[in-house]
């Protein structure tokens, strides 16, 4: 499981070089996805947001069916993660915002790990939830 996990943080490291580097006057000239970057679509992602902090939120409860944790987790990250995939920012301060984003979505995938090896996810979560509501603050406060 160790080595899936690091297969996963290296193409969350990837995705993170192409958030960043790819987006040049409006569009996506050299990510691997070839999505355009887009501003305004990047930051209409308050519901995946809310998904993947709500989700997290009750990981971090502790209770409940390790499976449906499971699954709820991976439902929030899939949904932060595909989102900040298929709409990547071109603005140099939102694409910092997007690299805090696939670092939470490491970290969500760490905790899955975790859970999966039945360790204890709570210093995972936890940076997933703290970077997750610094980037929703810092959305609302962009221009």
């Amino acid at each position: 499981m160790g080595s899936r996990l690091g297969v996963a943080v290296v193409v969350m490291a990837l995705a993170a070089t192409a958030l960043v580097t790819g987006c040049e006057g409006g569009k996506d000239t050299e990510s691997v996805s070839e999505v355009p970057c887009d501003d305004a679509a990047f930051r209409g992602q308050d519901e995946e947001l809310y998904v993947a902090q709500a989700t997290i939120a009750n990981a971090t409860g502790g209770g409940g069916d390790p499976a449906t944790l499971l699954l709820d987790l991976r439902r929030g990250r899939a949904a932060l993660a595909g989102y900040v995939e298929k709409h990547p920012p071109c603005d140099s301060a939102l694409q910092e915002i997007a690299a805090s984003e696939t670092e939470a979505v490491v970290a969500i995938d760490k905790a899955i790990a975790a859970i999966e090896d039945r360790s204890d996810p709570a210093v995972s979560l936890r940076r997933a939830l703290k970077l997750l509501e610094s980037a929703q603050a810092d959305l609302a406060q962009s221009p």
